[in-house]
């Protein structure tokens, strides 16, 4: 398919720059099934690449992110030794990250931060009350042109205690923006912190007795992932595919006939997979890119 042909030519591109430097480079898989995932790094795997970012999993429940990451881990063994979980992070995802990191620990997973830089853009904060949410800061939104001396940054941590709106917006919208990028970061590695450490060191009853002091919804979101991780991890593989059959065939696919530019768009998603591929080709047809 030519979404493969497409990230194949990025690749490329990527190696003779990374040659040139210190840094390393991911390749990336995509697919919203373990059948459209394998068929895709059939087609994009490379062993210069190290490292893996894995997309697709945005909005899925924490039993497909599960499957997809210990399929690919179990899969691809030795070979990557980072995964990447692109477009995912929060409370839910904190606990996921660790226990998998738990489970196989020869291997680095890490998961997206950027998302709280882009909060802190639009005037959104963690709010320090609440772990699995990042909630709306409505006195830095709606009265951010109605500021006097006397209104105080809503949080008590280190980068906000003491500051009042004013003086935190002295450099104009950009000083309280930086201040909630600040804030934002910080909350966001003070909770990894906390949850790795409890997963590290904890029994799975100690880290689901935890996980529900903070969030009771999430000690049972926890408790059915964390049992299909503890099967996927200890079977042997021809049980482990077995158990796995279910994420072969369910959620669509990018490779459906339908939503591919190989043929006919008929959804809007197809339109736009077809709209980007064709500005790609048009671009390295006008600047001799092969």
């Amino acid at each position: 398919p030519r979404l493969t042909e497409m990230q194949r030519r990025n690749n490329e591109m990527f190696k003779k720059i990374l040659d040139t430097t210190v840094v390393e480079g991911m390749n990336v898989c995509h697919g919203f099934n373990l059948t459209a995932r394998k068929r895709y790094l059939q087609g994009v795997w490379d062993p210069y690449f190290k490292r893996l970012a894995v997309a697709g999993l945005i909005g899925r429940p924490m039993q497909d992110i599960i499957a997809h990451m210990v399929w690919l881990i179990t899969t691809l063994g030795d070979r990557v030794t980072h995964y990447h979980m692109l477009g995912v992070s929060g409370g839910q995802i904190f606990f996921t990250l660790a226990y998998l990191n738990k489970l196989f620990p020869n291997v680095l997973i890490s998961s997206d931060s950027s998302t709280y830089l882009m909060h802190a853009k639009n005037a959104l904060f963690f709010n320090p009350a609440s772990f699995s949410s990042i909630n709306f800061s409505k006195s830095a939104g709606s009265i951010r042109n109605q500021l006097t001396p006397s209104m105080r940054i809503p949080c008590s941590c280190e980068h906000c205690a003491g500051l009042g709106y004013v003086k935190a917006t002295l450099d104009g919208p950009a000083g309280l923006t930086l201040l909630w990028v600040f804030h934002n970061m910080r909350e966001a590695t003070r909770r990894v912190d906390l949850v790795n450490d409890v997963v590290q060191n904890g029994t799975d009853n100690e880290i689901l007795k935890f996980a529900g002091s903070l969030n009771p919804n999430l000690k049972e979101t926890l408790r059915v992932g964390y049992a299909l991780a503890n099967r996927l991890t200890h079977s042997e593989k021809p049980q482990r595919l077995a158990m796995l059959q279910p994420w072969f065939r369910s959620s669509p696919s990018l490779f459906r006939a339908k939503e591919t530019a190989d043929h006919v768009p008929r959804t809007e998603a197809g339109k736009r997979y077809a709209l980007i591929l064709d500005n790609y080709d048009k671009f390295h047809a006008e600047h001799g890119v092969k």
